[in-house]
């Protein structure tokens, strides 16, 4: 993935997360992009 694909993916995120919570912290987008796992979220 190149850093324009991971802007556009980060970007819609994002985006998703405001619509779906109404704010955005950091952990919940490297969970949603898979790049952290729920497990070690955990931790």
């Amino acid at each position: 993935m190149n850093r324009q694909e991971l802007r556009k993916k980060v970007h819609h995120t994002v985006n998703t997360l405001v619509w779906e919570k109404g704010f955005v912290n950091p952990l919940d987008v490297f969970l949603r992009l898979g790049a952290v796992t729920p497990e070690l979220a955990e931790e």
